[in-house]
């Protein structure tokens, strides 16, 4: 009886893989029955309008997050400080790049939400996220769009054109942050508290997704990662909840230095 060596074409190599993954099935080896721990999505097996709308949340959305949470914390140190460090450049080279990495990749990440949404397919295993989550992160993201279409029409636009200076950005936001109407009730400054809840919520559960999405880690890490994503997410809603709390009432638990 010949051997797999001497089968008389040469090609022993290729007929021993073949033999060998047809053991490994009998056995019950194969990926399919593998430990959940073991199996990583593979970035190849997603779609690429998938991936893409991962990149183009996850990294200009948790970027301009930390960057925007980080420069409006100069707030706590008041007008002065604020003015220097709170504002954003308005020459041309830094609103083409803000322009260029921030905005253009979000509305892109929508698009592919929407389309996502009318046309649904299966989603890849996500370290357990359940499909109540999933519906979360969606509205989640419905708030932080209306937030952040009124948010950088009232603020950035304003300051590209010239029309608001950074000095002028403290006073004003003091001033809608503690108005009040039909009874004492500051709706502006709830409504950036939910804002802020949106991005710290949509930001966070786009990391913690996007690591398994991409093949970054296996659920063995599930626990680690979540965890991870949550504190980040704290953190974020933490200090934004802290500026807004300083620039409606002007009384936070913790003043910066020169407060």
């Amino acid at each position: 009886m010949p051997s797999e060596r001497s089968s008389g074409s040469g090609y022993w190599p290729l007929g021993s893989g073949i033999a060998n993954r047809s053991r490994v099935s009998i056995r019950g080896d194969s990926d399919a029955a593998a430990p959940s721990a073991l199996r990583v999505p593979s970035e190849s097996a997603l779609p690429l309008g998938v991936r893409l709308q991962i990149l183009t949340g996850v990294v200009p959305l948790a970027g301009y997050l930390c960057l925007h949470l980080l420069t409006q914390a100069t707030a706590l140190s008041g007008p002065s400080a604020h003015a220097r460090w709170g504002s954003l450049p308005t020459s041309w080279h830094w609103v083409a790049l803000e322009i260029a990495l921030v905005h253009l990749p979000l509305v892109l990440h929508i698009a592919l939400g929407v389309l996502r949404v009318m046309r649904p397919s299966p989603a890849p295993d996500a370290g357990g996220v359940s499909a109540f989550a999933r519906q979360l992160t969606r509205a989640s993201g419905l708030v932080l769009l209306l937030f952040l279409l009124v948010h950088v029409g009232e603020w950035r636009l304003r300051a590209w054109t010239g029309e608001l200076a950074p000095s002028d950005v403290y006073p004003e936001l003091c001033a809608q942050l503690s108005s009040t109407r039909w009874g004492g009730v500051p709706f502006a400054a709830f409504g950036y508290l939910l804002g802020v809840a949106a991005a710290a919520h949509h930001g966070a559960q786009g990391l913690y997704q996007a690591a398994f999405g991409l093949g970054l880690i296996g659920t063995a890490r599930a626990g680690a990662w979540r965890r991870c994503c949550i504190a980040l997410g704290l953190a974020w809603f933490g200090l934004g909840a802290l500026i807004v709390i300083d620039l409606a009432t002007g009384s936070v638990l913790i003043h910066l230095p020169g407060s």
